[in-house]
């Protein structure tokens, strides 16, 4: 790497721990709310196609057959703040209980929808999405300001994405060809989880993967931590690690040097590995560990 972008990203991340600093203040201030109206007025703009169809009613209302096992092949969330909990039911269709008046939902062909239609009072509000545990599905996105998320064995054949503004997130067995999270404060969790490829961004945040990689990682790290404890070896992946934070791989740390050896050996990869992990920890930490023997090798 050349003078100048070490001294690019030095400088980037001074700056960013100026703005978290601040934004430290300015939530001591009160900017809570703020933040918190924020994120729940960006999906003001949200219309449903067909809003008579399905529509929530406030105090306890549900929809325990929203839609049949086979009907739904994709999900789609987009919220700005609630606390939202996904279940597997043995029930033949989808369900939803929440008591928030201000959630609206709908099924358009294979894709389900729940948004936020207009904006949110203070109350605290709360939504459960019951999942047929026979039902297949191709891709699961969810959008959320704030609250807390928990999922148990959250599967879709291809893609599993979740982007967080903040709040406390625990997903327990998630499974997908592809995985990407991004979490901007807060927390999140996921354990036990098998995927292919992964994309995982943590800014101000603590993110803890724990599971199997069967493919390539692309991990950011501003000023957080990002900690992966995987089924495997070491040496079942290729290693690129960049920034000014630290990134250590099984307790050994990685240079700027060390990520760029075209073979591999000085750390350990084997040679020709298509698995890759390409690192950035800009000022915070990402920690990664492995347990050996849950992934087959060649």
């Amino acid at each position: 790497m050349s003078r100048f972008w070490k001294i690019l990203l030095w400088i980037t991340g001074v700056l960013a721990s100026i703005g978290i600093l601040l934004g430290m203040i300015g939530a001591a201030l009160g900017g809570n709310e703020q933040i918190r109206q924020f994120w729940m007025n960006r999906n003001e703009h949200i219309v449903l196609t067909n809003p008579g169809s399905l529509t929530v009613r406030p105090e306890g209302a549900e929809n325990m057959e929203l839609a049949a096992a086979d009907e739904v092949e994709d999900i789609v969330m987009e919220i700005g703040g609630c606390d939202i909990t996904i279940e597997e039911t043995d029930d033949a269709f989808y369900g939803i209980r929440t008591d928030d008046n201000t959630l609206g939902y709908e099924r358009n062909g294979g894709v389900l929808k729940i948004c936020a239609r207009k904006e949110h009072d203070k109350k605290k509000s709360s939504m459960t999405l019951y999942i047929p545990k026979e039902s297949v599905i191709n891709s699961v996105a969810i959008e959320i300001g704030g609250g807390m998320l928990k999922a148990e064995n959250l599967r879709a054949e291809d893609s599993v994405s979740i982007e967080a503004g903040a709040g406390q997130f625990v997903l327990n067995g998630v499974a997908a060809k592809e995985l990407d999270v991004e979490l901007g404060a807060g927390r999140a969790e996921l354990l036990s989880a098998d995927v292919e490829d992964m994309e995982l961004s943590v800014g101000a945040g603590e993110m803890i993967y724990q599971g199997t990689i069967r493919g390539s990682v692309e991990a950011e790290c501003a000023m957080g931590a990002l900690s992966m404890k995987l089924d495997g070896r070491k040496e079942d992946f290729r290693y690129e690690a960049d920034g000014i934070g630290t990134v250590r791989v099984d307790g050994q740390e990685l240079t700027e040097a060390y990520g760029k050896h075209e073979d591999h050996k000085e750390n350990g990869a084997r040679d020709g590995s298509d698995h890759k992990m390409e690192l950035t920890c800009m000022a915070g930490t990402i920690e990664i560990t492995f347990e050996n023997g849950g992934m087959e090798h060649e």
